[in-house]
């Protein structure tokens, strides 16, 4: 979280980092550990809230803004197969419609983008850190 003076008033920013346990990610091409960063203030975080609500009932985990959380490698398991079940949900709902809600596109997006970490850490049996940042 970012501690913003605007005026008389403090604004906090809370944050969310998704990435995966550390790994010599240069072995595999790779320029960085893959990570994303969602805020409460963006859109991005709310987007993805129903899929984290459904990945809590399966693994009693959320993904929260407020609280930290790890998922191994059983987990990424189930997450991959609950990320293609949930992107296949809207490229039908969207076929169904004349009109494709932006909302689901960007869904779609981040649940891709998550998916390849996903991948990553299934691969590499690496764990997905869900790392709440609060800055007061």
């Amino acid at each position: 979280m970012v501690l913003c003076n605007f005026g008389p008033f403090n604004v906090s920013i809370v944050s969310l980092t998704l990435t995966l346990s550390p790994f010599d990610y240069k072995l595999y091409g790779l320029e960085a550990i893959p990570y994303m960063v969602l805020e409460a203030e963006l859109p991005d975080y709310w987007l993805l809230l129903p899929f984290f609500e459904k990945l809590e009932e399966a693994t009693g985990k959320l993904i929260d803004l407020g609280e930290s959380c790890v998922f191994d490698s059983e987990e990424l398991g189930m997450m991959a197969e609950m990320i293609a079940k949930e992107v296949a949900i809207l490229e039908r709902d969207g076929e169904e419609s004349l009109f494709v809600e932006r909302d689901d596109e960007r869904t779609k997006v981040l649940l891709e983008k998550l998916k390849a970490m996903v991948t990553i850490g299934l691969r590499h049996n690496l764990s997905l850190l869900a790392i709440s940042q609060s800055l007061e």
